[in-house]
């Protein structure tokens, strides 16, 4: 992919909200590279898009 820029916000999963983000460049207030946040705490993050797992 060559995506500067993408949010995933207020998806409901399992019961939690789950937030995931990434950021090539600094266009806001989210961090740079690949977040994921659940019920509002960020839970993984790398500095590429790839694939993070992490358990709820």
């Amino acid at each position: 992919f060559d995506l500067a820029h993408f949010t995933l916000d207020n998806v409901f999963y399992k019961g939690h909200r789950v937030r995931i983000a990434w950021r090539r460049e600094k266009i806001d207030d989210e961090e740079l590279g690949l977040s994921v946040y659940v019920d509002g705490a960020l839970r993984a993050s790398g500095p590429v898009l790839s694939k993070i797992e992490i358990e709820l």
